[in-house]
Parts: structure tokens; sequence; C-alpha cells
């Protein structure tokens, strides 16, 4: 699994390259990873080697200013799997919201019942 920094930086390759080669400037990526990651270029060369290494990307080549890289499939899986993620805490969140409120709906009319079952007595 991948740090913040790292997951960042490559959604950002992601956004920029796809999975088609594209070559582009380191500078352009820094500029392009969002500011709250502090992404440094040693930290950027360092998490390319580590994504490739793990292989969720592909690089051609590379020099000081530019690289030729895709992503792959395991990049797509990784990202979608993150949306998802991110979508079903969503939705278990307005589960629990529905679920307290019918409790405590639920709550109110059991007592109302039993004052009423009681009165009745």
């Amino acid at each position: 699994m991948t740090d913040k920094k790292t997951l960042a930086i490559l959604q950002t390759l992601h956004q920029l390259a796809g999975s088609t080669y594209t070559v582009l400037e380191k500078r352009k990526i820094l500029e392009s990873i969002p500011k709250k990651a502090n992404v440094s270029a040693d930290t950027l060369k360092l998490a390319l080697m580590f994504l490739k290494e793990q292989g969720y990307v592909e690089i051609k080549y590379q020099d000081k200013q530019e690289i030729c890289l895709c992503c792959t499939v395991k990049t797509e899986s990784l990202l979608e799997g993150q949306t998802e993620a991110t979508a079903k805490t969503t939705m278990s969140a307005k589960q629990f919201a529905v679920l307290c409120g019918a409790t405590i709906l639920c709550a109110f009319l059991g007592s109302f019942l039993a004052h009423v079952v009681a009165n009745l007595l």
C-alpha cells in the first residue's frame, strides 16, 4: 500500500499521463501535485522509483528535467478502489444517520405505548 504523498503523486501522474506513454516535465508534475502533499523533487524521485518497483508505472526513460512514463492497470485498480472506499464510507454514514433516527423514533413510540398501557390498567 502507498502512503498519502505517494498516492497524491500517483493520482497526479494518472491525471497527466493516463495509460499511454507521455513525456512530462518533472517541474510540471511537481506543480500539479496538491500543495498540501508537500512533495519535493527528492521525494518525487524516490516515489517514482517506488512506483516503478511496485508496478504502478512503467518508465521508458528519464533525465533531470523530463520523464516518459505511463500508468499501469494496477494504478487504475488502486485509484478506483480509493474512490469506491470513499463512496462506501459516505453511504455508511447516511445509513448510520437513518438508523439513529429510527432508533430514537422507536424508543419514543415504545415509551409512549407503555405510558398508554399503564394508564389503562
